[in-house]
């Protein structure tokens, strides 16, 4: 996923996927350069009204590698 994908679309791909957690790339591609990890508890207690929130400011786990 890329930084600028909103917690809807990343809580919407969890529900679909089943995943937990997703990696936070530069543009949401394999291969591009890791940003951070989104995972469910950065999520799940966010109201839906806050959906249109991005991912960059919900992600608590950030890589600067």
């Amino acid at each position: 996923m890329k930084p600028t994908t909103t917690v809807g679309e990343c809580y919407e791909a969890k529900k679909l996927h089943g995943f937990s957690g997703f990696p936070i790339t530069q543009n949401g591609k394999i291969g591009s350069k890791l940003l951070g990890l989104v995972t469910g508890r950065d999520i799940d207690f966010i109201p839906t009204s806050k959906y249109n929130t991005l991912v960059k400011e919900v992600i608590v786990y950030r890589y600067f590698g």
